[in-house]
């Protein structure tokens, strides 16, 4: 549901090749989205409708963002958030990032 509302349907969603940029939507539903256990972020996307490549490439990027938000402030989070965006969708740090654990 979230996903349809934020990006629109989910067969569009599935067209998106991994050269692609995934959709502005699924970049700000990232970061908030929390699974219903005992399903993991990949599993429920798959049983939401999308296909195993985009569930794959969508549960990387969701971890690599909630494995940066426990190590920074939320303003380098939002930093990080803005450049995995301009990159497309693609799970990198921007140059000179170093995320510190938090005290």
């Amino acid at each position: 549901v979230m996903l349809n509302k934020r990006v629109g349907s989910l067969s569009s969603l599935n067209e998106v090749s991994d050269q692609d940029p995934f959709p502005q939507g699924v970049m700000e539903m990232l970061p908030a989205f929390f699974p219903v256990r005992p399903l993991t972020f990949r599993e429920g996307l798959v049983r939401s409708g999308l296909s195993e490549a985009t569930a794959e490439r969508m549960s990387e990027l969701y971890e690599f963002l909630h494995e940066q938000r426990r190590k920074c402030t939320k303003q380098d989070f939002v930093r990080l958030i803005r450049w995995v965006a301009s990159q497309g969708g693609r799970p990198s740090a921007p140059p000179g990032w170093t995320s510190e654990a938090r005290p």
